[in-house]
């Protein structure tokens, strides 16, 4: 007797691995596909899902999130290819980080021309978000020294970029967030140096005009920074400390950073985030400095501070401060990220990374801190930094919710 056969079900697909940035929301399912030689894209067999380039994942955004896609991940490509002693070019593969470049620039005298608050990123992903650094009134962005790069498309083509050569592939990949393919290797120009000591001066102040004035006063300054204590009220509403640095001119031995001799090896957990922990630690950091000016000091530059002296735009060689050529690479994206507003408030890292489940804080940081204006944000004469800062301060209200928020109320499903 014939027995009808059973239709075969096919067992689900296991779901891909979570990924998560910097910033810890949200986490998404995604396949990891890493990549250790610039020939090893396009992938022999291209999957069925969308793909986006991701380095070393320190966005604090989700720039580098792609739900149920797949993520190349460039780290494995680290090598350093070429570097000119004379000219202080280096070309290096996309997965080379910042802190890695430093290791090899400074002690032959090279620092890198732009570097965010962290030096763990790469080239590609600091090509892809066009970074920024403390010096951004004077040097503009990451992509402004970058003179070329090879961009390879998913159909396995590939372009040498510059602002020359392919130069709409240029434009559109320095910023481009890894939409237009895939950077397998770049070159960048460093800036020379004599000495790993920064000139310091660092001055207290407390409220938003005293924050200006200072601002205003120091924009022959390279390196400009400010800290802000956001829980403080009262006759301390809006203290900090105004930080200005410029490379010493002094010359001395160079040599590798070394390595920190402590780390953090676990997780702080949610509850350690809140109202009486933040205003404890800001009132030690701004009572650190006893008096109310520090008075220029030399301190060594073990993290990746940022510097660049030099337009190294495709219009001129001169001094960025004095560069206004309508040419120039620096003129236009400066101008671009000068008419953008800020991605960073001082807390919304700190928010995001320890409650990265609670949406309502995060809404309130994205839609009532960024657009809140001030005449002083419209001043030529305000840094990049500056503007940053005092956009929290107008936006203090928001702030203070958030912190609340995060500390009262329970962790919300996302």
């Amino acid at each position: 007797m014939a027995t009808e056969s059973q239709p075969k079900t096919e067992s689900p697909k296991p779901a891909s691995p979570k990924f998560e940035s910097w910033g810890r929301y949200p986490k998404l399912h995604a396949d990891l596909v890493p990549l250790s030689w610039t020939t090893d894209f396009p992938l022999p067999q291209p999957p069925a899902t969308k793909m986006l380039p991701v380095g070393a994942g320190r966005s604090y955004g989700d720039v580098c999130l792609l739900e149920n896609g797949t993520l190349l991940k460039t780290r494995g490509m680290d090598r350093l290819l070429h570097f000119d002693p004379q000219t202080g070019v280096l070309r290096c593969e996309a997965g080379v980080t910042l802190a890695e470049i430093l290791d090899f620039g400074v002690p032959r005298g090279f620092f890198l021309p732009v570097s965010p608050g962290t030096k763990y990123v790469t080239i590609g992903g600091a090509i892809a978000n066009d970074i920024h650094g403390k010096n951004h009134h004077v040097a503009g962005t990451f992509g402004c020294h970058v003179l070329r790069f090879e961009l390879v498309r998913s159909d396995g083509a590939r372009f040498v970029c510059s602002p020359t050569e392919n130069a709409d592939w240029f434009s559109a990949t320095v910023g481009g967030m890894g939409l237009t393919g895939l950077i397998s290797w770049a070159e960048i120009r460093l800036r020379p140096i004599v000495s790993r000591k920064i000139q310091y001066k660092g001055t207290k102040f407390v409220g938003i005009d005293e924050f200006v004035a200072l601002s205003k006063a120091s924009t022959h300054v390279e390196y400009t920074v400010a800290w802000i204590d956001c829980v403080a009220t009262g006759n301390n509403f809006a203290r900090g400390i105004f930080m200005e640095g410029d490379h010493s001119e002094q010359p001395e031995p160079l040599k590798r950073s070394k390595e920190p001799w402590l780390l953090l090896p676990l997780d702080v957990p949610e509850f350690a985030l809140n109202k009486f922990s933040i205003g404890l630690f800001n009132t030690l950091y701004y009572n650190k400095q006893l008096g109310k000016e520090k008075p220029a000091s030399s301190i060594t530059s073990r993290f990746s501070i940022r510097s660049t002296a030099f337009c190294t735009g495709t219009a001129c060689t001169a001094k960025a401060a004095s560069c206004n050529s309508s040419a120039c690479c620096r003129g236009k994206r400066t101008s671009r990220w000068e008419s953008s507003t800020f991605s960073k408030p001082s807390l919304y890292p700190v928010l995001a990374r320890f409650s990265p489940s609670s949406r309502s804080s995060e809404t309130y940081l994205r839609r009532e801190c960024f657009p809140f204006p001030h005449p002083a944000l419209r001043s030529p004469s305000i840094s990049l930094s500056a503007r940053s800062a005092l956009t929290c301060l107008t936006a203090w209200p928001a702030l203070r919710r958030s912190m609340e928020a995060v500390s009262i109320r329970p962790r919300t499903r996302a």
